[in-house]
Protein backbone atom coordinates (compact mmCIF):
# COMPACT_ATOMS: atom_id res chain seq x y z
CA UNK A 1 0.00 0.00 0.00
CA UNK A 2 1.15 3.59 -0.60
CA UNK A 3 1.72 5.52 2.42
CA UNK A 4 0.29 9.02 2.53
CA UNK A 5 1.45 12.04 4.53
CA UNK A 6 -1.15 14.77 6.09
CA UNK A 7 0.77 18.01 6.54
CA UNK A 8 -1.53 20.29 8.97
CA UNK A 9 -1.54 23.94 10.33
CA UNK A 10 -3.47 26.91 10.59
CA UNK A 11 -3.02 29.68 8.01
CA UNK A 12 0.50 30.81 7.84
CA UNK A 13 1.96 28.00 10.13
CA UNK A 14 5.05 26.89 7.89
CA UNK A 15 3.44 23.60 6.14
CA UNK A 16 5.08 24.65 2.77
CA UNK A 17 8.08 25.54 4.21
CA UNK A 18 8.64 22.29 5.90
CA UNK A 19 7.34 20.31 3.41
CA UNK A 20 10.32 21.42 1.31
CA UNK A 21 12.69 20.80 3.51
CA UNK A 22 10.88 17.15 4.32
CA UNK A 23 11.51 16.57 0.57
CA UNK A 24 15.22 18.03 0.00
CA UNK A 25 15.76 15.41 3.11
CA UNK A 26 13.98 11.90 2.23
CA UNK A 27 16.21 9.46 2.62
CA UNK A 28 15.12 7.82 -1.16
CA UNK A 29 15.45 10.75 -3.90
CA UNK A 30 14.24 8.04 -6.81
CA UNK A 31 11.20 7.68 -5.06
CA UNK A 32 8.00 8.56 -6.95
CA UNK A 33 6.37 11.20 -5.02
CA UNK A 34 2.75 12.43 -5.78
CA UNK A 35 1.81 15.93 -3.82
CA UNK A 36 -1.71 16.91 -3.51
CA UNK A 37 -1.78 20.74 -2.70
CA UNK A 38 -5.09 22.15 -1.49
CA UNK A 39 -5.47 26.10 -1.36
CA UNK A 40 -8.90 27.39 -0.67
CA UNK A 41 -8.32 30.77 -2.66
CA UNK A 42 -8.27 30.91 -6.51
CA UNK A 43 -4.63 31.62 -7.10
CA UNK A 44 -2.46 28.04 -5.72
CA UNK A 45 0.47 29.82 -4.33
CA UNK A 46 2.11 27.13 -2.21
CA UNK A 47 1.74 24.76 -5.74
CA UNK A 48 3.86 27.03 -7.75
CA UNK A 49 6.83 27.33 -4.40
CA UNK A 50 6.46 23.45 -4.01
CA UNK A 51 7.07 22.90 -8.15
CA UNK A 52 10.63 23.82 -7.68
CA UNK A 53 11.24 20.06 -6.19
CA UNK A 54 10.94 18.86 -9.74
CA UNK A 55 8.10 15.99 -8.03
CA UNK A 56 4.36 15.37 -9.31
CA UNK A 57 2.04 18.05 -7.97
CA UNK A 58 -1.86 18.34 -8.04
CA UNK A 59 -3.38 21.75 -7.61
CA UNK A 60 -6.59 21.21 -5.97
CA UNK A 61 -7.95 25.51 -5.56
CA UNK A 62 -11.58 27.11 -4.84
CA UNK A 63 -12.13 25.69 -1.71
CA UNK A 64 -11.28 23.34 0.80
CA UNK A 65 -10.56 19.03 0.83
CA UNK A 66 -12.66 18.45 4.30
CA UNK A 67 -15.76 20.63 2.38
CA UNK A 68 -16.39 21.65 -1.30
CA UNK A 69 -13.84 19.04 -2.27
CA UNK A 70 -14.35 16.18 -0.14
CA UNK A 71 -15.43 13.93 -2.89
CA UNK A 72 -13.22 15.16 -5.41
CA UNK A 73 -10.71 14.77 -3.17
CA UNK A 74 -11.51 10.99 -2.79
CA UNK A 75 -11.80 10.18 -6.30
CA UNK A 76 -8.40 11.81 -7.25
CA UNK A 77 -6.96 9.84 -4.48
CA UNK A 78 -8.16 6.24 -5.64
CA UNK A 79 -7.12 7.19 -8.88
CA UNK A 80 -3.75 8.20 -8.36
CA UNK A 81 -3.04 4.67 -5.79
CA UNK A 82 -4.55 2.38 -8.37
CA UNK A 83 -2.38 4.63 -10.85
CA UNK A 84 0.55 2.80 -9.09
CA UNK A 85 2.72 5.48 -10.93
CA UNK A 86 3.42 6.60 -7.27
CA UNK A 87 5.68 5.07 -4.26
CA UNK A 88 4.77 8.07 -1.63
CA UNK A 89 1.65 10.70 -1.34
CA UNK A 90 2.00 14.32 0.52
CA UNK A 91 -1.34 16.36 1.24
CA UNK A 92 -0.94 19.72 1.80
CA UNK A 93 -4.60 21.17 2.85
CA UNK A 94 -5.73 25.05 3.22
CA UNK A 95 -5.25 26.32 6.71
CA UNK A 96 -8.83 26.13 6.95
CA UNK A 97 -8.89 22.69 6.56
CA UNK A 98 -10.34 20.22 9.38
CA UNK A 99 -9.13 16.75 9.16
CA UNK A 100 -11.34 14.30 10.78
CA UNK A 101 -13.70 13.69 8.44
CA UNK A 102 -11.17 13.40 5.35
CA UNK A 103 -8.65 10.91 7.68
CA UNK A 104 -11.51 8.63 8.27
CA UNK A 105 -12.06 8.54 4.50
CA UNK A 106 -8.50 6.67 4.97
CA UNK A 107 -10.40 3.77 6.80
CA UNK A 108 -13.57 3.06 4.96
CA UNK A 109 -14.09 2.09 0.67
CA UNK A 110 -11.78 2.02 -2.26
CA UNK A 111 -8.95 3.74 -0.09
CA UNK A 112 -8.70 1.14 3.03
CA UNK A 113 -7.30 -1.30 0.27
CA UNK A 114 -4.93 1.20 -1.18
CA UNK A 115 -2.96 3.90 1.08
CA UNK A 116 -2.04 3.60 4.71
CA UNK A 117 -1.82 6.91 6.25
CA UNK A 118 1.27 7.54 7.94
CA UNK A 119 1.39 9.96 11.28
CA UNK A 120 -0.43 13.19 10.71
CA UNK A 121 2.02 16.51 11.54
CA UNK A 122 0.77 19.18 12.78
CA UNK A 123 2.81 22.84 12.01
CA UNK A 124 1.88 25.26 15.02
CA UNK A 125 3.07 29.20 14.41
CA UNK A 126 4.07 29.31 18.00
CA UNK A 127 4.46 33.49 17.43
CA UNK A 128 1.01 33.08 16.69
CA UNK A 129 -0.59 31.08 19.23
CA UNK A 130 1.16 33.31 21.46
CA UNK A 131 -0.52 36.43 20.39
CA UNK A 132 -3.90 34.81 21.08
CA UNK A 133 -5.84 36.92 24.33
CA UNK A 134 -9.17 34.98 23.79
CA UNK A 135 -9.22 31.04 24.56
CA UNK A 136 -7.80 29.25 21.52
CA UNK A 137 -10.57 28.61 18.30
CA UNK A 138 -12.40 25.23 18.94
CA UNK A 139 -10.54 24.48 14.87
CA UNK A 140 -7.03 25.30 15.90
CA UNK A 141 -7.10 23.42 19.12
CA UNK A 142 -8.37 20.43 16.99
CA UNK A 143 -5.57 20.18 14.84
CA UNK A 144 -3.52 20.54 17.42
CA UNK A 145 -5.59 17.25 19.46
CA UNK A 146 -5.15 15.20 16.43
CA UNK A 147 -1.78 15.54 15.72
CA UNK A 148 1.20 12.53 15.86
CA UNK A 149 3.75 14.65 15.00
CA UNK A 150 4.01 18.21 16.09
CA UNK A 151 6.06 21.00 15.01
CA UNK A 152 7.08 23.98 16.46
CA UNK A 153 7.27 27.19 13.52
CA UNK A 154 8.70 30.74 14.65
CA UNK A 155 9.69 29.65 18.29
CA UNK A 156 12.74 32.17 18.24
CA UNK A 157 10.17 34.85 17.85
CA UNK A 158 9.07 34.48 21.32
CA UNK A 159 10.82 35.16 24.32
CA UNK A 160 11.47 32.91 27.41
CA UNK A 161 8.11 33.20 29.44
CA UNK A 162 6.00 33.51 26.06
CA UNK A 163 7.09 30.06 24.37
CA UNK A 164 7.05 28.33 28.05
CA UNK A 165 3.00 29.13 28.07
CA UNK A 166 2.35 28.45 24.61
CA UNK A 167 3.98 25.09 25.04
CA UNK A 168 2.41 24.39 28.57
CA UNK A 169 -0.87 24.75 26.54
CA UNK A 170 -0.02 22.68 23.71
CA UNK A 171 1.02 19.58 25.94
CA UNK A 172 -2.49 20.09 27.53
CA UNK A 173 -4.25 19.25 24.41
CA UNK A 174 -1.77 16.62 23.24
CA UNK A 175 0.79 15.19 25.01
CA UNK A 176 3.16 14.29 22.71
CA UNK A 177 6.27 15.84 22.14
CA UNK A 178 6.80 18.99 20.64
CA UNK A 179 9.71 19.12 17.73
CA UNK A 180 11.53 22.07 16.82
CA UNK A 181 11.54 22.82 12.92
CA UNK A 182 14.94 20.76 12.42
CA UNK A 183 14.41 17.98 14.64
CA UNK A 184 10.94 17.65 12.95
CA UNK A 185 12.28 16.72 9.48
CA UNK A 186 14.30 13.66 11.61
CA UNK A 187 11.53 12.74 13.50
CA UNK A 188 8.99 12.71 10.65
CA UNK A 189 11.34 9.89 8.75
CA UNK A 190 11.93 8.09 11.33
CA UNK A 191 8.48 8.20 13.73
CA UNK A 192 7.31 4.70 13.72
CA UNK A 193 3.66 5.80 15.42
CA UNK A 194 0.35 3.92 14.14
CA UNK A 195 -1.72 5.83 12.30
CA UNK A 196 -4.91 7.15 14.04
CA UNK A 197 -7.85 5.21 14.96
CA UNK A 198 -11.32 5.42 13.66
CA UNK A 199 -11.97 6.10 17.85
CA UNK A 200 -9.55 8.87 17.55
CA UNK A 201 -11.85 10.84 15.13
CA UNK A 202 -14.38 13.25 16.05
CA UNK A 203 -18.23 12.71 14.36
CA UNK A 204 -18.55 16.37 13.96
CA UNK A 205 -16.52 19.04 13.05
CA UNK A 206 -15.81 22.16 14.25
CA UNK A 207 -15.46 24.48 11.38
CA UNK A 208 -12.25 26.53 10.95
CA UNK A 209 -14.53 28.51 8.26
CA UNK A 210 -16.38 30.29 11.53
CA UNK A 211 -12.88 31.68 12.29
CA UNK A 212 -11.77 33.02 9.30
CA UNK A 213 -12.78 33.91 5.47
CA UNK A 214 -11.00 33.83 2.38
CA UNK A 215 -11.38 37.04 -0.62
CA UNK A 216 -9.42 38.26 -3.27
CA UNK A 217 -7.62 41.51 -4.42
CA UNK A 218 -6.72 41.76 -8.45
CA UNK A 219 -4.26 43.99 -9.83
CA UNK A 220 -2.46 45.62 -7.20
CA UNK A 221 -0.02 47.94 -8.10
CA UNK A 222 2.47 49.76 -5.58
CA UNK A 223 4.47 52.86 -6.00
CA UNK A 224 7.32 51.81 -3.68
CA UNK A 225 7.57 49.25 -0.80
CA UNK A 226 7.03 52.46 1.40
CA UNK A 227 3.40 52.83 0.16
CA UNK A 228 3.10 48.85 0.52
CA UNK A 229 3.59 49.07 4.30
CA UNK A 230 1.27 51.54 4.73
CA UNK A 231 -1.43 49.61 2.79
CA UNK A 232 -0.66 46.54 4.81
CA UNK A 233 -0.89 48.51 8.36
CA UNK A 234 -4.61 49.98 7.48
CA UNK A 235 -5.65 46.59 6.59
CA UNK A 236 -4.28 44.07 9.30
CA UNK A 237 -6.93 45.32 11.93
CA UNK A 238 -8.44 41.76 10.97
CA UNK A 239 -5.98 40.56 8.35
CA UNK A 240 -4.66 36.54 9.20
CA UNK A 241 -3.03 35.68 6.42
CA UNK A 242 -2.26 37.35 2.71
CA UNK A 243 0.05 35.86 0.13
CA UNK A 244 0.30 36.79 -4.06
CA UNK A 245 1.51 38.68 -6.20
CA UNK A 246 1.91 42.35 -6.29
CA UNK A 247 3.15 44.99 -8.76
CA UNK A 248 5.85 47.65 -6.63
CA UNK A 249 7.70 50.29 -8.32
CA UNK A 250 7.28 48.05 -12.19
CA UNK A 251 8.62 44.81 -10.12
CA UNK A 252 6.20 41.82 -9.99
CA UNK A 253 6.68 40.48 -6.44
CA UNK A 254 5.56 37.57 -4.34
CA UNK A 255 4.15 38.90 -1.08
CA UNK A 256 3.89 36.82 1.73
CA UNK A 257 2.07 38.35 5.13
CA UNK A 258 1.89 36.63 8.35
CA UNK A 259 1.73 37.90 12.25
CA UNK A 260 2.27 41.30 11.15
CA UNK A 261 5.33 40.50 9.31
CA UNK A 262 5.94 40.66 5.12
CA UNK A 263 8.65 38.60 3.09
CA UNK A 264 8.96 39.94 -0.01
CA UNK A 265 10.46 37.47 -2.78
CA UNK A 266 10.44 37.34 -6.66
CA UNK A 267 7.69 36.87 -8.24
CA UNK A 268 6.51 33.20 -9.96
CA UNK A 269 6.41 34.55 -13.76
CA UNK A 270 3.14 32.27 -14.79
CA UNK A 271 1.10 33.96 -11.25
CA UNK A 272 -1.66 36.39 -12.17
CA UNK A 273 -1.62 39.45 -10.06
CA UNK A 274 -3.66 39.34 -6.97
CA UNK A 275 -3.73 38.96 -3.27
CA UNK A 276 -5.54 36.05 -1.62
CA UNK A 277 -6.16 37.45 1.82
CA UNK A 278 -7.55 35.92 5.03
CA UNK A 279 -9.37 37.51 7.33
CA UNK A 280 -10.79 36.79 11.02
CA UNK A 281 -14.38 36.13 10.81
CA UNK A 282 -15.65 36.40 14.78
CA UNK A 283 -12.52 36.80 16.56
CA UNK A 284 -10.69 40.01 16.07
CA UNK A 285 -8.19 38.66 18.88
CA UNK A 286 -6.80 36.25 16.56
CA UNK A 287 -4.34 38.58 16.14
CA UNK A 288 -2.52 41.02 17.32
CA UNK A 289 -3.33 44.77 16.24
CA UNK A 290 -0.15 46.04 17.57
CA UNK A 291 1.22 46.91 14.12
CA UNK A 292 5.18 45.79 13.67
CA UNK A 293 5.48 46.97 10.19
CA UNK A 294 8.41 49.53 9.34
CA UNK A 295 9.51 51.04 6.30
CA UNK A 296 13.11 49.77 7.15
Amino acid sequence: MIPVHLILGFLGAGKTTFLKAVLKNRKNPNERILLIVNDYGQENYDAQILRQNKIEILEITNGCLCCSHQYRFEEVLQEYAASEKFDRIFIEPSGLFMPDQTIRAFRRGPLKSKVILQPVVTMIDMQFMSRIRMAWPPAIVRLIEIGQIIIKSKEDKLTAQELERVEGEIERLNSKKCYGFEEGITAFWENKQESLAMGELEMHEKSSHDVAFEFRKENLYFEDKKRLLEYFAVESGFLIRAKGNVEIGGEKVFINYVNNEIDIQPAFPEGALGLSCFLSKKEPDLICNTILLSSD
